[in-house]
């Protein structure tokens, strides 16, 4: 046998591997397909004309098309008998139309596994409650029927989230005594830090020639650039001489020589400013002068706030500092990767599930002193302290999420009282669905069926199901939904992984009849839920009184939770419920499935059967963070009819429903 060097043998692979490449017919991004015809070319469409405004546009047999421009807004788009519709790598480009429907083999792209989208691409649905609607479908709706493929691969841009490593504080304010005395009340401040350097001295320039000298030797005394803030009433002018006149005229004042007796006066100065810069005010009137001041200045820690107010017998010198502070987080090198101007949001570590702050990343600049490489600067302050440390060996941090991706789905909403926004809905037999980097938002309606991302009744969801690969929804963002987040419905074998939901109406991670086995949810994130809409679970006691439920009927209420699980055999590892109205987890079994699900019989037996993986998992800021409790029954309620809550536990055995076998 001949024997190679290994040189020779890496040239050998290496020749291989250029061949192999050059002879692919498959490129590495969808929209560098050769094959593709622009959607912006009239030859495109057989009418040989560009789709207009409120156009029926359909993609079929034969039809491969690039979507080069944003067109004018759609009526509906249908992708259907092997036709394709291909994002362009173009930055910003928007699809507007009151529903996308993809089937028998029709496919809808946007990048791929190997080529995420890094780009602005917005699919905008559009619609008012009322509308005609797509049987099983509904209005506002990207739907993928049977046969139809549909690929979302937006980039993610560092982590979905992470958590903090050191606390946030709440904002801090100092304030100076309310009321000073008569003649010079004078405030200092440092401007490069926001430090408070005199909270008040108080000169009695009316009866004492000396406090008039103190005063003057004071202001000339200060630094160049200090923030001098005054108020002088109830009389102040009565020994001030010329040299307290310069003084004041350093601080920028070019009112000072007006002052008379018992004249009210206030300004907002610096050292070493031009005559006439400051911002002051003087009131010369003989009964209860008044003069107000105000400025905001922007410091390290965030941005401060002095007011400054003179008027008889009352002289308010009051200066609040509201932090703009930093987050510090456990991702090594977060600063690089969430760029300024990324929405974020800093979970509640507290009692109050509506703690959960949301925030915009502003620029560290080049400072490494301001920003650590594990750090980004917040815009605008926090209102609530979140915890950033282990107490007693728990892990107390908050979670920090991104709600930026690069792929938007949203619902164009009528009025800030529009609760009906898009949906994603796919049905059985769909060919391909792969959903990744992509930003929900404006979407879900209170009506059943109508939610962010369903899986309704498809069966299994992976190769086993007859897909060419196993399906999955990782690396979104869910927020503002007017009902639930993702929810899988009669569907088995999905992966949902790292997503983030926050502002979210009812449950939102929704295992919904008791039938869905198999699926796997990991890591992911779950913030400020709360009541919704569709089942009794959903709404608060308040709202189903108000309904008509009598008080005998409102045991379901009250149950909204952040992950709603029905059946026991799935995985359920390493999520986060972070903030419910009322509970975090909450695993009910019913004694059957339910349902559209119900046909599978009487020899399922959802409350026997063993716990399939339930591990690391954390909940914190809900009323009650995990429940392990109750089961439903498909019976009706009153007034409508919906699921009820019975009073019985899970109770596995080894062989369900045996009771005689082991637990």
């Amino acid at each position: 046998m001949m024997k190679l060097p290994c040189v020779a043998l890496l040239l050998l692979f290496y020749h291989h591997l250029v061949l192999v490449h050059s002879n692919s017919s498959s490129p590495l991004c969808p929209y560098e397909d050769d094959t593709l015809t622009p959607w912006s070319d009239v030859t495109t469409w057989s009418s040989s004309s560009l789709p207009a405004l409120h156009d029926d546009v359909i993609i079929g047999a034969g039809m491969r098309v690039l979507l080069d421009v944003s067109p004018p807004n759609l009526h509906s788009l249908t992708i259907k008998d092997g036709g394709v519709l291909v994002w362009g790598d173009v930055d910003g480009l928007e699809l507007v139309s009151s529903y996308i429907l993809i089937k028998t083999n029709g496919s809808f792209i946007i990048g791929s596994e190997q080529c995420k989208f890094s780009k602005k691409a917005t699919l905008t649905f559009t619609g008012s409650h009322g509308d005609s609607v797509v049987p099983i479908f509904g209005f506002k709706f990207l739907g993928v029927a049977a046969g139809g493929t549909l690929e979302l691969h937006g980039e993610l841009s560092g982590p979905a989230w992470t958590k903090l490593s050191s606390t946030l504080q709440g904002p801090t304010s100092v304030t100076a005594p309310t009321y000073g005395g008569r003649g010079m009340n004078v405030m200092t401040i440092d401007p490069q830090t926001g430090h408070l350097l005199h909270p008040l001295i108080t000169y009695d320039t009316h009866a004492n020639p000396d406090a008039t000298t103190a005063f003057t030797s004071f202001i000339n005394g200060l630094p160049v650039g200090t923030i001098v803030t005054i108020v002088a009433v109830d009389e102040a002018a009565y020994t001030l001489n010329e040299a307290a006149l310069v003084a004041c005229e350093s601080i920028g004042s070019a009112l000072i020589r007006q002052i008379k007796y018992r004249s009210a006066w206030a300004i907002i100065g610096e050292k070493g400013a031009t005559i006439g810069s400051a911002i002051e005010d003087m009131k010369n009137e003989t009964s209860r002068p008044s003069s107000l001041v105000t400025r905001v200045i922007d410091i390290p820690a965030g941005q401060a706030t002095i007011y400054a107010q003179a008027q008889q017998y009352s002289r308010i010198l009051n200066y609040t500092v509201t932090s703009i502070p930093k987050i510090t987080t456990i991702d090594p090198n977060l600063r690089n990767k969430w760029k300024p101007g990324t929405n974020i949001i800093v979970t509640s570590t507290d009692f109050s599930y509506d703690h959960t702050e949301q925030f915009i990343v502003a620029d560290c600049g080049n400072d490494d002193d301001e920003c650590g490489p594990n750090e980004v600067k917040l815009s605008s302050p926090n209102k609530y302290t979140h915890w950033g440390e282990f107490e007693h060996e728990v892990d107390e941090r908050a979670e920090v999420a991104s709600l930026d991706r690069p792929i938007a789905i949203r619902g164009r909403m009528a009025s800030s009282n529009d609760m009906f926004g898009a949906h994603i809905k796919i049905l059985k037999d769909f060919k391909e669905v792969h959903i990744e980097g992509v930003e929900f938002y404006d979407v879900g309606q209170p009506i059943v069926g109508q939610y962010p991302i369903h899986f309704h009744m498809a069966g299994r969801t992976d190769k086993k199901g007859g897909h060419p690969s196993d399906s999955y929804v990782k690396d979104c963002s869910i927020h503002q939904s007017y009902s639930r987040c993702i929810t899988i419905h009669g569907s088995y074998n999905l992966l949902v992984q790292n997503n983030v939901a926050y502002d979210i109406m009812g449950h939102c991670y929704f295992l919904e009849d008791g039938s869905e086995t198999g699926n796997i949810l990991d890591s992911n994130l779950g913030a400020y839920v709360r009541y919704g809409h569709v089942l009794p679970t959903d709404k608060s006691l308040q709202q189903c009184l108000n309904e008509g439920y009598t008080a005998t009927d409102v045991n379901p209420c009250d149950g909204v939770s952040v992950f709603w699980v029905t059946h026991p055999n799935n995985t359920i590892i390493n999520n986060v419920a972070a903030g419910s109205v009322n509970i975090g987890f909450w695993n009910l079994y019913p004694e059957h499935p339910t349902g559209d699900s119900r046909k599978m019989g009487a020899n399922v037996w959802n409350r026997y059967i063993p716990l399939g993986t339930f591990r690391n998992n954390s909940a914190h800021s809900s009323e009650r963070c995990m429940m392990m409790d109750e089961g439903i029954l498909d019976t009706p309620t009153i007034p409508s009819t919906h699921l009820t809550i019975p009073e019985f536990r899970s109770r596995p055995h080894v062989v369900p429903p045996d009771l005689h076998s082991a637990h």
